[in-house]
């Protein structure tokens, strides 16, 4: 369950980070 959430959250991220690309 926590792990999902986590999961989630670093693909948001790495989502940003190519869009700051």
């Amino acid at each position: 369950m926590v792990n999902n959430y986590i999961n989630s959250i670093h693909a948001r991220v790495q989502s940003e980070m190519e869009f700051c690309k």
